[in-house]
């Protein structure tokens, strides 16, 4: 080739990056996908409780439900004959009234004292009847259903009848002797149809013969006294017999009663399964009033012991606890269910009764009742609600967020309502912050995942209630960190949440409250590290505040409507100056790599009123300062904002005379391709100034580059034709290959070009183990990022080589 050729072809070439070309959109993705990111980071840390408590704290100003109470018999009254509890004129509950202890006898009961006073009456039907003390006459109990008098038999007689059986039993059950063990239930006497034995309420003659057949023998057996297995086995026998019969709830009638005051004995009992077991019936069994709160209040108690969760578990006790749920009313019954709630959070602490409660549709209970609350407060009876019922959506958001950690049930949130019920509280509630905490600390977990993120976002009111709690709350670090996190979370993917957030919610105005606010409380604490209060990761609250803070800026400016207006904001660039002036990356790596990644998404728009271009050349000497830090993912964030920087040749002076150019020619075998592809962005942009020639030539940047596109080219063509620019750029002014590339450097590289240009060689690698729809975009790739550029150097490289040997 002569040398006015070589001219006419140097001339017509431009350095790539300097002149701006037309390019098809997805070209235009592709690039803009490669300079500016959306940032992700980690939840804020919440440490478990290690006390077992009702209400954390005492951040509430509202009055607050006991904490403290004692629980036993003489707490549950006649619920068939006592009114309940009623409400005083400011809404709270009247507290329960001081009731003398229930007597262990009743008109047609008389209880055995030990186990060892039960025998056999008849031989004929088994039935159980407790043995008169000594000396005693006989006692008469009336018939069940003549309600004429029956003569019972002294034990001796029924002892003769009995040919000595009943003999034995009492010198089985005598002291130093195992208890026997308990008869099988007799073989009812009264047919039931089906339609019976479904019904929870039966007519009052087969209620009082199954009663005195099935049910009463068992009663007899209640002695808090006796032996705790023995108790056991009644108690899950007695259970047994009111389901069969269909009287659980309300379906024994006036019997009910005669059970509840029975087996209340049992609650002075200090056995803990043993009340687990009683409190399952009494729930069962449809209480209501201060019964239905005392039984709730003694769960709540027994669920603070962690050993306990075992026996919850075993006894089936969630289920009946989301019955009460469910069918509590809100403004009647809310003490109790913030006990019954309470005992539900407790126990969803541990993993096992997680799964469980999700599987109960414990989301979808509590989803319903938020959902109440909100109706009946944004109504005519919201002035009904007791000053409790913050508490009480305290229970029931803490219960949540713990049941927000069962990864495979998170979808239920969704189809629940729950997500559409949290966001009403952030407005009806707002001043609580301990609610408020929970609320955060759901959506926290929820929007990691893509269909709550969706769910969220399309309720009209979320994300301007999540900003005036910024507002409200800004004082309150572990709050605002949270709400940060979300609005982070929520602007990952989302460019209409974006947009929506920015302007039609004038969020950036908030957001930069925050900031200001932030950044001058961890200026202080630098100033005296005594105030800070640290985070588990290291970090002080304020600092874990403005990582939060910082990546919602960064993932906003994606969207290039917002980030061009978010670029000319010189209060917000000089805040992200001010932090990179002032944190050392050792020490802050997290906010210094997201205060860096931010400057690099709004460094991407190169417009005449950004502050960003208007400041680049000090934010070139304070990023060239931060590489002096031995951080490979720094260096990978810094060389992708001089990537976009680089394009002014002042910057490009700047970068050479601080011998970065020289860093970013070192990386490029570091074998990490994100530093590499972001050192060789700048370095296309280097290689327009002749002046950096020499530099990559003295740091063998030929060969490396040439190591890169044979290491990297197959996997990432956008790589690939990264290299072949910054040759390309490199080359233009080549007169020689083989002086200016070095022989053998300039034979290998032909060669790898040629191999590469080849579609059988250059895909045939990946064409097995990739999908189809894969495949094509590497292919497209290949062929509109790569081989364009690849086919111009190769040509330069052919022309200026000769075969023959310089004399």
């Amino acid at each position: 080739m002569t040398d006015k050729r070589r001219s006419s072809r140097r001339n017509d070439r431009t350095p790539f990056y300097e002149t701006p070309r037309e390019r098809r959109s997805t070209q235009i993705i592709a690039e803009t996908h490669q300079s500016i990111r959306t940032l992700e980071t980690s939840r804020p840390y919440t440490p478990a409780n290690a006390h077992r408590t009702l209400l954390t704290g005492a951040k509430s100003t509202s009055s607050r439900p006991p904490s403290v109470y004692s629980i036993g018999q003489r707490q549950f009254v006649d619920d068939l004959s006592r009114p309940e509890s009623s409400s005083s004129s400011s809404g709270l509950p009247m507290p329960p009234p001081r009731l003398a202890p229930i007597k262990s006898s009743s008109s047609d009961v008389t209880m055995a004292t030990t186990t060892s006073d039960l025998v056999v009456v008849g031989a004929g039907n088994g039935t159980l009847q407790p043995r008169p003390p000594p000396g005693t006459k006989p006692t008469y109990r009336r018939g069940a259903a003549s309600g004429g008098r029956t003569r019972r038999k002294p034990v001796a007689e029924i002892a003769e009848e009995d040919g000595g059986g009943a003999r034995r039993a009492l010198s089985a059950g005598s002291a130093g002797a195992a208890p026997s063990p308990l008869p099988k239930p007799p073989a009812p006497t009264v047919t039931r149809s089906p339609k019976i034995q479904r019904s929870s309420r039966i007519d009052g003659v087969n209620v009082t013969a199954m009663f005195d057949e099935r049910v009463q023998p068992l009663l007899d057996f209640v002695d808090p006294r006796a032996d705790r297995g023995r108790l056991y086995e009644v108690v899950d026998r007695l259970y047994g017999a009111l389901e069969e019969a269909g009287m659980l709830g309300r379906g024994a009638g006036k019997k009910r009663w005669t059970v509840l005051k029975t087996i209340f004995k049992l609650l002075d009992v200090a056995d803990d399964r043993l009340l687990v077991k009683v409190s399952r019936l009494i729930l069962a069994l449809d209480v209501s009033g201060n019964n239905l709160m005392n039984v709730c209040k003694l769960l709540f108690k027994l669920s603070k012991t962690e050993s306990n969760d075992l026996v919850f578990r075993e006894e089936g006790l969630c289920a009946n606890l989301l019955t009460v749920v469910k069918t509590a009313n809100p403004i009647k019954y809310c003490e109790a269910l913030i006990y019954c709630i309470g005992t539900l959070k407790l126990l969803s602490g541990n993993s096992l009764l997680q799964r469980e409660l999700a599987d109960l549709k414990a989301i979808q209970t509590l989803a319903k009742l938020m959902a109440n609350i909100n109706e009946i407060k944004s109504g005519d009876e919201g002035k009904n609600l007791s000053a409790y019922t913050v508490h009480l959506l305290v229970q029931v958001t803490a219960t949540l967020r713990n049941l927000a950690d069962v990864g495979s049930r998170k979808e239920q949130f969704v189809s629940s309502g729950a997500i559409e019920s949290l966001c009403p509280l952030m407005t009806f509630f707002k001043h609580d912050v301990d609610l408020m905490l929970n609320v955060s600390r759901i959506l926290s977990k929820l929007t990691q995942q893509s269909a709550c993120k969706a769910a969220l976002s399309q309720i009209p009111t979320a994300f301007k209630s999540m900003l005036n709690l910024l507002s409200f709350h800004i004082a309150n670090q572990d709050l605002v960190v949270r709400l940060c996190f979300v609005l982070g979370n929520l602007t990952v993917r989302d460019d209409a949440i974006r947009t929506a957030i920015f302007f039609d919610c004038q969020g950036m105005d908030v957001l930069m409250n925050v900031f200001r606010t932030y950044a001058k409380l961890d200026e202080q604490n630098d100033d005296d590290q005594s105030v800070a209060s640290p985070t588990t990761e290291g970090q002080s609250k304020s600092e874990a505040v403005l990582v939060k803070l910082i990546r919602v800026i960064a993932n906003l400016s994606v969207h290039p409507d917002v980030g061009s207006v978010i670029a000319c904001s010189e209060p917000c660039v000089e805040l992200l100056m001010q932090i990179l002036a002032n944190k050392e990356a050792s020490v802050a790596e997290e906010l210094v790599l997201n205060t860096i990644a931010t400057i690099n998404n709004l460094s991407y728009y190169n417009i005449s009123e950004s502050i960003i271009v208007a400041k680049q050349d000090f934010i070139t000497e304070l990023l060239a300062n931060v590489l002096l830090n031995d951080n490979m993912e720094i260096m990978a964030e810094t060389f992708r904002v001089f990537g976009n920087l680089s394009r002014s040749k002042e910057v490009r002076a700047i970068l050479a005379n601080k011998k970065v150019d020289r860093m970013m020619i070192t990386v490029l075998d570091s074998g990490r391709r994100d530093v590499v592809y972001a050192a060789c962005g700048v370095l296309v942009n280097m290689m327009a100034d002749v002046e950096h020639w020499k530099t990559l030539r003295d740091e063998r940047g030929p060969e490396k580059l040439t190591d890169v596109l044979r290491d990297f080219g197959r996997a990432d063509w956008q790589l690939a034709a990264l290299v072949g620019k910054i040759l390309s750029n490199y080359c233009r002014e080549m007169t020689s290959s083989s002086e200016w590339l070095g022989e053998n450097e300039a034979i290998n590289l032909m060669n790898l070009l040629s191999d590469l240009l080849d579609e059988k060689t250059a895909l045939t690698v990946v064409e097995n183990d990739l999908p189809d729809q894969t495949l094509d975009f590497v292919r497209q790739s290949w062929q509109d990022d790569f081989c364009p550029v690849a086919r111009k150097l190769l040509a330069e490289i052919e022309a200026s080589y000769s075969e023959l040997e310089p004399l």
